[in-house]
């Protein structure tokens, strides 16, 4: 974790696993203010972006993603926070709704630990 310029329009940013409980304990705190004593005054914007292998582990079940949250005065012509996903590097940011987000990270999280563990697909094989 680290926090970038935490007196004006800073930057929190986490590198992580990001395994469903994590995301949602991030999203209560920032997005949806629970127990952030900032909230009243500040909207937290989060970056999303899903990491290629950033270490040489070949039997790593789980996505890395680099979270960024950025803190912007609240304002009411934009008084929701902005949450975007990038999935690789040659396809767009998207800016989607907090629960679309959360299930796109599930999907890709299981994607990745049902990938390692299928090698073959054989007649009559079961999961």
């Amino acid at each position: 974790m680290r926090v970038l310029d935490a007196q004006s329009q800073g930057k929190f940013l986490i590198v992580s696993l990001l395994q469903a409980h994590v995301l949602d304990a991030l999203l209560d705190f920032f997005v949806r203010g629970t127990g952030n004593p900032y909230f009243q005054d500040y909207i937290f914007d989060l970056e999303l972006r899903r990491l290629e292998k950033i270490c040489d582990v070949k039997d790593s079940k789980f996505v890395s993603f680099l979270l960024c949250f950025s803190k912007r005065p609240r304002d009411q012509s934009a008084p929701l926070a902005r949450l975007t996903l990038k999935e690789r590097l040659d396809v767009a940011a998207e800016t989607l709704a907090e629960a679309e987000l959360t299930r796109r990270v599930k999907v890709l999280q299981y994607q990745a630990m049902i990938s390692t563990d299928v090698k073959e697909f054989k007649m009559g094989q079961v999961f």
